[in-house]
């Protein structure tokens, strides 16, 4: 019999092709597998008990260790192939083609790189078919490896090799690469010098970082400043960068345990910490960790601890062994800094030194920051590891493109019976911005081979993302600001009866009545809501400068409950 199963799902980057080839080969079945940009098309021939077995393979162990998929399956006439083959994916591909997150160097890699006996010894660019960049260095879906920053690289005979041994890890992953032909480190300094190359720019990274300075890192997701977690001057230098000043640095160990000195985690914490997608995650300080610099948190109880989710991190976290301040997103500025001369300039006197790499930075993506509330799991920014974030609905819909609101904008697309959020693009305030804006919109067209029908966009006709949508003559539906804020919280349209949403955003939305609202009350029951309440007025302390400063928000609340009193009840 022969057999034809069409596999629908976000699996290009995989382990999935490999795993098919060596089922199948096991089973001795023959025929042939064939990636679409949704997915793979895989036709097998062999006896009826062979083809159910790897049928339920399929549906069973399968779908329980790769993204969710779905699988059509029909009978064919039988062709009488000699052999098990894959094929290269057809040159025209539907649109709306789909791409995996980036996670952090797997186990194995990261003992490679330690490993003085491995000829990637030290190679910050180990990764195989189960963890490493995707979506960062994605031009498009991944279905070949000249889709992809990799591209420029040829492989060398012993990556091939691996590739195309069933036995190894990284068998069929198409972006294998290696000191001797995939990318490479380069340490500058200040003024663009080159210092040294591969492992030693590595070990004087690492020293520079000894001495209290302040090292800028080009990795695949952007750039990062970096300092020792201990010293002063340096995070002080950091700080410079943080549009909210007080917003806590995180914190780089080099394992749990280790975060134990500095804060004080749940066993939940701890797992997600160890999650392949490294994240930061929002914890309590230990009010003895007297070694750790106070300007890490000032004025707060929490600190944001995360584990080296780069091979350069966990090779520089190796050297020192000593805890590390990490900033890899500040909203104004790093995300426009996509080469080595734009940071330069504007990390000018901010920065001691610069460890870049020659691959292209394509995209920049924050690191994903988690904290627990109750015994719930908040996502506060999606990040590397989440984005693009997947997210399936129950209905077929047209191709939407959603722009987010003024502040702290991300992109949203929908295309078919799915859901992607993307990056977080920050605030839009002024030229570099909206052009940071105006190239996302561009490449989420272009990376996911999508054509948007219709456009989502905030009822506020003051913001610029709304104003976009209006200008360029698409349908517009446009989202109550306040109403996005509360469905954001709620996991799916099933939890939407009976709820009362609070809202506070520092008076910066308006509704379609052009009134401006702060803290709002809505009601949402099924597929209706209303504004039932909303807090009332206060003075403000510094005015509109003050707008992002939840102490001001604070001390202006305090006040108009009760007046100088205030003072004598804090």
């Amino acid at each position: 019999m022969r057999k034809r199963f069409m596999v629908r799902g976000n699996l290009h980057g995989s382990g999935f092709s490999a795993a098919i080839f060596r089922l199948v080969r096991s089973l001795n079945l023959r025929g042939w597998m064939r990636p679409f940009s949704k997915g793979y098309e895989i036709q097998v021939e062999g006896d009826e008990g062979t083809l159910r077995g790897f049928e339920s393979q399929l549906l069973s162990r399968f779908q329980l260790h790769y993204s969710p998929f779905s699988v059509n399956a029909c009978l064919l006439d039988t062709k009488g192939d000699a052999s098990f083959r894959l094929l290269d994916p057809e040159e025209d591909q539907p649109s709306g083609r789909w791409m995996r997150p980036d996670t952090c160097p797997c186990p194995d890699c990261v003992g490679e790189m330690l490993n003085p006996h491995n000829r990637r010894f030290f190679y910050p660019f180990t990764f195989c078919a189960d963890c490493g960049p995707r979506y960062t260095i994605a031009h498009k879906g991944l279905l070949r490896r000249e889709d992809t920053l990799l591209g420029k690289y040829a492989l060398c005979e012993q990556c091939q090799a691996e590739i195309g041994n069933s036995r190894d890890r990284r068998f069929l992953h198409t972006f294998n690469t290696c000191p001797i032909c995939g990318p490479g480190v380069e340490l500058w300094d200040h003024r663009g010098a080159s210092h040294s190359r591969q492992r030693e720019a590595l070990i004087q990274a690492a020293s520079v970082l000894d001495q209290g300075r302040v090292l800028a890192v080009k990795e695949t997701t952007g750039f990062s400043l970096i300092a020792l977690a201990t010293a002063n001057e340096p995070i002080r230098r950091m700080r410079s960068m943080l549009e909210k000043p007080l917003q806590p640095i995180p914190l780089m160990i080099g394992s749990p345990d280790a975060a134990d000195a500095f804060a004080l985690m749940s066993a939940e914490e701890r797992e997600w910490l160890l999650s392949p997608m490294a994240p930061s995650v929002r914890v309590k300080r230990r009010e003895s960790s007297m070694s750790l610099s106070d300007l890490m948190a000032p004025h707060g109880n929490q600190l944001d601890v995360c584990l080296p989710g780069s091979g350069i991190f966990h090779l520089l976290v190796n050297l020192l062994n000593l805890p590390l301040a990490v900033i890899s997103d500040t909203g104004h500025r790093l995300p426009y800094a996509c080469n080595e001369a734009e940071a330069l300039q504007e990390f000018h006197g901010l920065v001691d030194y610069m460890l870049i790499s020659d691959l292209p930075l394509l995209r920049s993506i924050p690191k994903t920051l988690l904290q627990r509330i109750g015994q719930e799991k908040q996502v506060l920014k999606h990040g590397v590891g989440i984005v693009p974030l997947e997210i399936q609905i129950p209905v077929k819909s047209d191709q939407v493109l959603a722009l987010g609101g003024k502040n702290t904008t991300s992109l949203g697309l929908k295309t078919e019976d799915r859901c992607f959020l993307l990056s977080p693009l920050g605030a839009l305030k002024d030229g570099a911005s909206l052009d940071f804006f105006f190239d996302g919109v561009q490449d989420a067209k272009r990376s996911f081979d999508f054509k948007p029908d219709s456009l989502e966009a905030d009822v506020d006709p003051h913001g610029l993302t709304t104003q976009y949508a209006l200008s360029t003559g698409m349908e517009v539906q446009q989202i109550d600001h306040d109403l996005a804020h509360i469905m954001s919280t709620l996991s799916g349209p099933s939890e939407t009866d009976g709820i009362l949403g609070i809202c506070f955003d520092e008076g910066i939305g308006k509704d379609k009545k052009g009134v401006m609202g702060g803290g709002e009350l809505l009601w949402l029951n099924g597929t209706a809501w209303q504004r039932v309440a909303g807090f009332g007025s206060f003075w403000l302390p510094g005015g509109d400068h003050a707008l992002d400063d939840n102490r001001a928000c604070l001390f202006g609340m305090l006040h108009e409950a009760f007046g100088k009193e205030m003072w004598e009840m804090l």
